[in-house]
C-alpha cells in the first residue's frame, strides 16, 4: 500500500513539474501584462496626461492536489511520503473566453498613422509629466528663475463672452541650471473657476491614477507681477481675487508646461469629436490583442474617458493631445480639465456617450474608482478649513452618481463577457 502511494505521489509530482520535473515543459500562452484652457504656445492652447495600463483577471481556482492524494490510500501513519505543494490557479485563456462569446458586430480600430513632423521629446520630460511627487515639489517650491534670452513671465490674455477678460501665466522656476522648468499659472479671478475646478480635478485623477498633468496649488506674491499690472487696465486689475483687501498674495493652480506637447493630434491625424468615438467604440473584447499591440495610445484614451467622465470634463476633445517619445511611441496628454465638475445638465453629454461605447476598460483603474467613498469626495470638494475651495453640494451628488454608474454599466459588460473586459 505504500508503494502504491509512493507511485501515484511521483505522478502528481510530475505533474506539477510541467510533465518532467527538472525539464520545463513547454510556456503556455501567457497573455501580455497595462477648462477650457490648457498649455498654450502663440494662440494654441494646451494641457497635458498619461497612461499606464494593467492586466487581465484569473479564473476558479481548480481542485487541490493534495485531494487527489489523499484518495491514494497513503495511511495516515506513513512518514516517508513526501509533501506534495498544491497546482494553483489555471491561467486565464482569453482566447478560449473570446471563442465561447457571440458578438454581433465588433467595431473596426481607427486606422493611425504616425506624425512626420512631431518633434521628439525629451525623456526628462516624460520623467516631470509622470513624476508627480519631483513635479509638484519644484512646482510648490522652486523660485522664479531667469534665463538668459527668455522671459521668466510670459502674461496670456484670455476674452471670453459670458466670463469676459481672464489672464494666465507661463513662469520660469527652478534653481540650477537642468533643473529649470516652466509652470502655468490660472490665478484666482471673478467670474472665472477653471483655477479651482482644475485643482479638484486633478485630485481626483490621483485617486484613481488618470494621466494628469502635475500641478499644485500655489500662493503668488504681488510684487512678482508688479510690472505686468502696470500695463493694464484698472478693470482688469480688479479681475483679480487676492487673499484679502490688504493681501499681497494671490492663489491659483500652478502646473507643469510640457515643452513638446502636440495639440489636438494623435499622430497625423486631428482628435476631433468622430475620431474619439470611434476609438471609444474600438475598445472591444475581441479587438483587444491588437490593439495592445499596435494601439497603445487608443487603450490610454480609454484611461482619459473614464477620467472625463467621471469628472464631467466638457472641454474634450478639444483639450487633449500628444507628446511623441524617443522610442516612436506616443503618449496621451489632457492638458487642461478647467471646465470638469460643472453642474449637469441635459445638454452635453459627450462624455458619457463615449464611456457607454467602451466594452473594455483599464482594470486597476475601476478598482481605484471602487475605493473611492463619499465622504472622502465630499471632504476634497468642501473642505472645513478653506470655504474658498468649495463647489456646490449638488456637484457632490452628481459626481457620486457618475462614479455609480460607471460601476453599474462595467457589471453589466462583467456579466456578459467575463474577464475578458478587462486590460
Amino acid at each position: 500500500m505504500v508503494a502504491r502511494a509512493r507511485c501515484i505521489l511521483l505522478s502528481i509530482t510530475l505533474l506539477a513539474c510541467g510533465g518532467q520535473c527538472g525539464h520545463p515543459g513547454p510556456a503556455p500562452d501567457r497573455p501580455p501584462v497595462g477648462e477650457d484652457d490648457s498649455q498654450v504656445d502663440g494662440n494654441a492652447v494646451v494641457e497635458v496626461s498619461i497612461v499606464e495600463l494593467g492586466g487581465d483577471g484569473g479564473s476558479e481556482p481548480v481542485a487541490d492536489v493534495a485531494d487527489a492524494a489523499g484518495e491514494a490510500d497513503i495511511p495516515s501513519d506513513a512518514t516517508d511520503a513526501t509533501p506534495v505543494e498544491p497546482l494553483g490557479e489555471p491561467l486565464f485563456d482569453e482566447q478560449e473566453a473570446l471563442a465561447a462569446l457571440k458578438f454581433k458586430k465588433v467595431p473596426k480600430i481607427p486606422k493611425f498613422k504616425p506624425s512626420g513632423a512631431q518633434d521628439v521629446a525629451d525623456p526628462e520630460e516624460l520623467s516631470y509629466l509622470t513624476d508627480h511627487e519631483k513635479t509638484c515639489k519644484l512646482l510648490a517650491d522652486a523660485p522664479w528663475a531667469q534665463v538668459q534670452g527668455e522671459k521668466t513671465l510670459v502674461p496670456m490674455k484670455r476674452v471670453r463672452i459670458n466670463d469676459g477678460i481672464s489672464y494666465r501665466f507661463r513662469i520660469l522656476i527652478g534653481e540650477k541650471e537642468g533643473e529649470i522648468i516652466t509652470g502655468f499659472f490660472k490665478p484666482r479671478q471673478a467670474n472665472y473657476w477653471d483655477w479651482l475646478k482644475e485643482y479638484h480635478a486633478y485630485n481626483v485623477g490621483r485617486l484613481i491614477d488618470a494621466p494628469t498633468v502635475p500641478l499644485v496649488m500655489r500662493f503668488m506674491s504681488k510684487n512678482k507681477f508688479n510690472g505686468f499690472l502696470a500695463k493694464i487696465t484698472q478693470e482688469e486689475k480688479d479681475n483679480f481675487k487676492w487673499e484679502g483687501p490688504a493681501s499681497d498674495q494671490i492663489r491659483g493652480v500652478f502646473k507643469y508646461w510640457v515643452p513638446s506637447y502636440r495639440h489636438r493630434t494623435f499622430g497625423a491625424r486631428v482628435i476631433d469629436e468622430t475620431y474619439m468615438t470611434e476609438i471609444a467604440a474600438s475598445l472591444h473584447p475581441v479587438n483587444k490583442k491588437k490593439l495592445r499591440e499596435q494601439h497603445d495610445l487608443y487603450l490610454q484614451l480609454g484611461r482619459g474617458i473614464v477620467f472625463d467622465y467621471l469628472t464631467l470634463n466638457e472641454d474634450r476633445p478639444e483639450n487633449l493631445g500628444t507628446i511623441l517619445m524617443p522610442d516612436g511611441s506616443y503618449h496621451i496628454v489632457l492638458i487642461d480639465n478647467g471646465l470638469s465638475l460643472g453642474v449637469e445638465h441635459k445638454g452635453r453629454t459627450v462624455m458619457k456617450d463615449m464611456f457607454e461605447q467602451m466594452t473594455i476598460y483599464p482594470q486597476d483603474m475601476i478598482e481605484k474608482v471602487k475605493l473611492l467613498e463619499k465622504g472622502q469626495i465630499e471632504g476634497m470638494f468642501r473642505p472645513e478649513d478653506d470655504s474658498v475651495m468649495w463647489l456646490p453640494e449638488v456637484i457632490v451628488e452628481q459626481f457620486w452618481k457618475r462614479r455609480n454608474h460607471i460601476l453599474d454599466q462595467i457589471e453589466k459588460n462583467h456579466q456578459k463577457f467575463g474577464d475578458v473586459i478587462w486590460y
